[in-house]
């Protein structure tokens, strides 16, 4: 990995943009600046998990009570002070600095209340022996060279096919989020499938319908097996059957496969 940032000027922004703090303008050039920079995109990546935790915790405190509220205000206080005064990376980071560990504290204090009023849907236990096969990928071939968003989701795949799953999930979302017009055709295919190998089933099947929705026939017969299993892990077997129809149907590669769950479910459920 790169030990320095490529341009320092765009490097001090990442303060900034972990709070959301910069303009449209700033931000797209902030992003293609990190895709391109090995060095700020690990620094994004590393912030990522405890960012998520703060904002989604705030989110929570806003709607539980008024303390949550009066909380959520001094933290929004706190980070509409880092935006204007200075480009100078030292209060930047500063400033960020103070809103993870304030963000850190909230959250773990309070997250398993928060856990415990919230509904969780509990899947049946009656599919986890089903097994999810790993998708093929067919890497570049070698002396390729990858650039903007093919270099992350390479680097996305190369998580993959290491077995970190966790960690192929935070890439493909972040590629998703930063380049959502050029995103490679296989990213929302491989996240799906990531998902799931990660037993992330309810959050597999949108990635996976939005593959099918957009009509790439490469993935197409995967996609409607992947689905299946996603619904199916998920506790919905009536859908995942009909996903496996359509993959017989189609007669391909995953054919045999998608008649042997069909079997399996309609036995379990007779």
């Amino acid at each position: 990995m790169e030990q320095k940032c490529s341009d320092k000027r765009l490097g001090q922004l990442i303060g900034l943009y972990e709070l959301g703090a910069l303009d449209e303008k700033e931000r797209r050039r902030f992003q293609d600046h990190f895709i391109a920079c090995d060095y700020c995109y690990q620094q994004v990546y590393s912030l990522e998990p405890v960012m998520n935790a703060f904002r989604a915790h705030r989110s929570a405190a806003m709607s539980e009570d008024a303390d949550g509220l009066e909380r959520t205000i001094g933290v929004r206080a706190l980070t509409s002070e880092v935006r204007p005064r200075s480009r100078s990376p030292l209060p930047v980071f500063a400033a960020l600095a103070v809103v993870l560990i304030v963000g850190a504290w909230l959250f773990y204090t309070s997250f398993f209340s928060h856990r415990i009023d919230s509904p969780v849907q509990v899947a049946s236990a009656r599919w986890d022996d089903i097994g999810i096969p790993r998708a093929p990928y067919t890497r570049p071939k070698e002396g390729t060279v990858l650039r903007g968003s093919e270099a992350l989701f390479d680097r996305a795949m190369a998580s993959y096919e290491a077995g970190d799953y966790s960690k192929a999930i935070e890439q493909l979302d972040t590629l998703r989020e930063t380049s959502p017009e050029t995103i490679p055709p296989g990213a929302n295919f491989y996240l799906g499938v990531s998902l799931l190998l990660a037993s992330r089933a309810e959050e597999a099947i949108s990635p996976l319908r939005r593959v099918i929705e957009s009509g790439d026939g490469t993935k197409l017969e995967a996609s409607h097996f992947y689905l299946g299993l996603g619904y199916l892990k998920h506790d919905q077997p009536g859908q995942a059957q009909a996903e496996f129809d359509t993959v017989i149907g189609m007669k391909g590669q995953y054919q045999s496969d998608a008649e042997n769950l069909n079997q399996i479910i309609a036995k379990r459920l007779h």
